[in-house]
């Protein structure tokens, strides 16, 4: 795949580093992005306490930054103050004042704030409805404890609980007068920018591997709303990719990635690849989707994104070329649809018993049973673990699945000398 017109961001600084205590916290991907963007602080540490409970205080200045409007509190901290207990100089002043003016604090706020005093979850649902801008039609949730949210905050809770912005507990109880954690108030705060698509600057997939220039990477990806887009990042750069970090250069074609680019502190870097394996149905080129079974023999049926890569047999192909009984290995994209598809007919499965490198030709057979000769067509296509390879690179006792051609030559082998895939 080949950029066509591309947008070239530099990005100096290196990877952000994530806190000691969220690497295997569930509050990780809440957490990381907003440290990234500087809305969420550490202590001297290097720790995040996720357990440690919020201030009133804390949360509304993580709102306030999250949703751009530190340059109105700034401007607030000079005016005289609206709570009695605002000194001009205590530390969250502005932020408390931006909040008030915007109309997002819980109208029992009073004449004073109560700053240092823990949030609880229904002013947290108050808060973050009015700064969401949350629709007040919202359902009534159906928690065990519905009867115990306060009156000024229902309407919140429901719309809040509605957007995603907030859940409640195993035990089915919503707890308005829980505490919140820093993970918690994390999770609220990203989950709203989430939903207003503001929580990280780049979204999109990549178009091509990362590519080395000097002591840099370079990334060209497609943008979520079409356009491409090129970014350099240092080559120590590293990405949160299935629950760890991993260099940004081992990043492959077709990762989804996001990122943190615009904050005060190093580009924060996630990519991710769902991925599934199934055994074709049908595909319908006309309606642009494929039905086949799962793993666990469901049916399933999905839209493949216009201009996804086919592949059949290690060679370009269209949906038009997928038979019924193809294995296939399906990149997923986060809406759930298809991003790419790679099918193979499995006409051949079992290991390399022997080679006759000097005719192009391979002795494959079960563990117990039949084996033969099998001849490799001139273009043999050869992946072994995953990589591109030559023919001449099998050995002994690979494991293989492969394809024959109409004259029941080798034209496509996969071979594996690792785990072997479930397809």
């Amino acid at each position: 795949m080949v950029l066509l017109a591309a947008t070239l961001w530099a990005v100096p600084s290196p990877a952000a580093a994530v806190f000691t205590d969220v690497e295997s916290h569930w509050s990780r991907p809440f957490v990381a992005p907003l440290a990234a963007r500087g809305i969420v602080q550490g202590y001297p540490d290097g720790r995040f306490h996720p357990e440690r409970p919020v201030t009133r205080a804390e949360f509304v200045r993580m709102m306030v930054l999250a949703l751009d409007r530190p340059v109105p509190a700034q401007v607030l901290a000079h005016l005289p103050p609206v709570f009695t207990d605002m000194e001009p100089g205590h530390w969250s002043r502005a932020y408390v004042e931006a909040a008030w003016e915007l109309g997002w604090l819980p109208v029992d706020a009073g004449d004073q704030f109560r700053g240092d005093e823990y949030i609880t979850r229904a002013e947290v649902a108050v808060i973050a409805a009015r700064a969401g801008g949350a629709g007040a039609a919202s359902p009534a949730p159906r928690f065990s404890d519905a009867g115990d949210i306060p009156a000024w905050a229902a309407r919140a809770a429901a719309a809040a609980v509605a957007e995603g912005w907030m859940d409640g507990y195993p035990d089915g109880s919503f707890r308005p007068a829980g505490i919140l954690t820093r993970a918690e108030a994390a999770a609220v705060t990203a989950r709203l920018l989430r939903s207003r698509g503001a929580l990280f600057d780049v979204v999109g997939y990549l178009t091509a591997a990362p590519r080395p220039i000097g002591d840099r990477v370079e990334l060209a990806i497609r943008l979520d709303g079409g356009e491409d887009a090129s970014i350099r990042l240092p080559a120590s750069a590293e990405a949160w990719y299935g629950g760890r970090s991993v260099p940004v250069a081992e990043l492959r074609v077709l990762d989804e990635v996001a990122l943190v680019t615009s904050g005060p502190g190093p580009v924060y870097v996630e990519a991710w690849r769902g991925a599934e394996q199934g055994r074709l149905v049908m595909a319908v080129p006309s309606l642009g989707r494929i039905t086949y079974l799962d793993g666990q023999g469901q049916r399933r049926s999905r839209a493949v994104h216009a201009g996804a890569p086919v592949a059949r047999n290690g060679r370009p192909a269209a949906l038009a070329d997928l038979q019924a009984g193809d294995l296939l290995y399906l990149v997923l994209a986060r809406d759930g649809g298809v991003r790419a598809v790679d099918a193979v007919r499995a006409d051949v499965r079992g290991r390399i018993w022997a080679a006759d490198l000097t005719w192009g030709r391979l002795f494959v057979g079960p563990s117990s049973g039949a084996a033969r000769w099998y001849l490799g067509a001139d273009d043999v296509v050869v992946f072994i673990d995953g990589r591109r390879a030559a023919f001449g690179d099998l050995r002994l006792g690979d494991r293989l699945l492969a394809a024959l051609d109409s004259t029941g030559r080798l034209q496509y082998v996969e071979a594996y000398r690792r785990e072997v895939p479930a397809r």
